[in-house]
C-alpha cells in the first residue's frame, strides 16, 4: 500500500477517535462514569489486543481500529471532568497534568511499542495495549473516587 492509500483508512480512524471524544461529553455527566470508563478502556484494549494478533482484510482492520479508538477515546473527557471537578482552586494545574502526563504517555508508550514490536511483533504491542488499559482500569475502580456534591 503506497501513502497516498492510507489516507482514507487512517481518516476512518480518526472519526474513530472524534467520536468516541464527542460520546464522553454525555459520559461525563454520568453518575457512574468512573466504572463505565474502566469497562469502555478494557474493551478498547481487547478490540486492540485481537486487532494485533490476528490477520484480517485491511477494511476489517480498519473498522476494528476505529472502533478500539473510539472506546479509548471516551475517557479523555470524563478524566478532564473529573479533574476539574477535584482540583478545587487549582483546575489549570489539573488540566495542565492531565495533558502533560497525556503527552508523556504518548512519547513513553510510542518508545515501549516500538522496543515490543522489535523484539515480539504486533502480538506484544498488543498485549502492551491490553495491559496498560487494563491496569488504568483498576486504578480508576481502586483509587479514583466521585467528587461529593
Amino acid at each position: 500500500m503506497n501513502v497516498g492509500a492510507v489516507a482514507l483508512p487512517m481518516a476512518f480512524v480518526g472519526i474513530g477517535t472524534v467520536t468516541g471524544t464527542y460520546i464522553g461529553g454525555p459520559v461525563a455527566n454520568r453518575k457512574d462514569r468512573m466504572p463505565l470508563i474502566a469497562a469502555l478502556a478494557v474493551a478498547g484494549g481487547t478490540a486492540s489486543l485481537l486487532l494485533l494478533t490476528i490477520d484480517v482484510p485491511l477494511w476489517a482492520a480498519v473498522a476494528i481500529a476505529t472502533g478500539a479508538i473510539a472506546l479509548l477515546s471516551v475517557g479523555f473527557p470524563v478524566l478532564l471532568t473529573f479533574s476539574t471537578e477535584v482540583s478545587g482552586q487549582s483546575r489549570a494545574t489539573g488540566v495542565g497534568l492531565l495533558g502533560s502526563s497525556n503527552q508523556s504517555g504518548g512519547v513513553g508508550g510510542a518508545a515501549m511499542g516500538g522496543v515490543l514490536l522489535a523484539a515480539s511483533g504486533f502480538p506484544g504491542v498488543g498485549y502492551l495495549c491490553l495491559g496498560t488499559v487494563a491496569f488504568a482500569a483498576l486504578v480508576i475502580v481502586l483509587f479514583m473516587r466521585q467528587p461529593r456534591p
